[in-house]
């Protein structure tokens, strides 16, 4: 396991390099594993490489009717550090792959945004303000899912003062709702 995951590394490293651009759509097509084919996928994805959207869709087409390895399909563009990755995770919440009321999914596309650092502390506040609704809508789905999905806010005390400040109106929002579970209020990390 330990040689795939040096491959990936190497991977990513010359996928920076012009002239390496289209090695990972390579690797991707000649993958005979799953790892070495996520790797891929993982490069083309965070570089926004030539070849991404053909090989999602071709990941998609091969494997959209197995939840586990699908998992990993929507962890990866939901890591993505691209500004674009936002609006994807919108769309791929649409998809008739991803069910809301199936823990494991709901952890593979929204917690993968939750623990992606650029996206979720954006300056917008848009990444905070949309965990924070799907922390609302799924607690009343799965408490336990909302709960660890709340932890996105753990580095509370540490924001810089403009995303603390929309970080504490969304917690408290979540807290103060009589609709809040036991599970999620219990993950109240305002306290200073």
């Amino acid at each position: 396991m330990g040689e795939r995951k040096l491959r990936g590394f190497a991977l990513a490293c010359l996928s920076t390099v012009e002239e390496h651009k289209e090695l990972a759509r390579e690797c991707f097509k000649y993958a005979t594993n799953m790892t070495d084919m996520m790797n891929s996928l993982s490069v083309m994805v965070n570089e926004n490489l030539p070849g991404c959207q053909e090989s999602l869709k071709e990941f998609y087409d091969k494997f959209k009717d197995q939840t586990l390895v699908m998992q990993k399909w929507l962890s990866v563009q939901a890591s993505s550090c691209d500004d674009t990755t936002f609006d994807k995770v919108q769309e791929l919440m649409k998809d008739e792959v991803f069910d809301m009321n199936v823990p494991n999914l709901v952890s593979a596309l929204i917690g993968s945004f939750a623990r992606n650092k650029v996206q979720f502390n954006h300056e917008s506040g848009r990444g905070m303000k949309f965990i924070a609704e799907m922390i609302r809508k799924v607690d009343a789905i799965n408490p336990q899912s909302a709960s660890r999905l709340a932890g996105a806010f753990n580095d509370y005390r540490k924001m810089p003062a403009d995303l603390k400040e929309i970080a504490k109106a969304e917690l408290t929002a979540i807290v103060e709702s009589d609709k809040t579970s036991k599970n999620v209020y219990e993950k109240d990390i305002r306290r200073e």
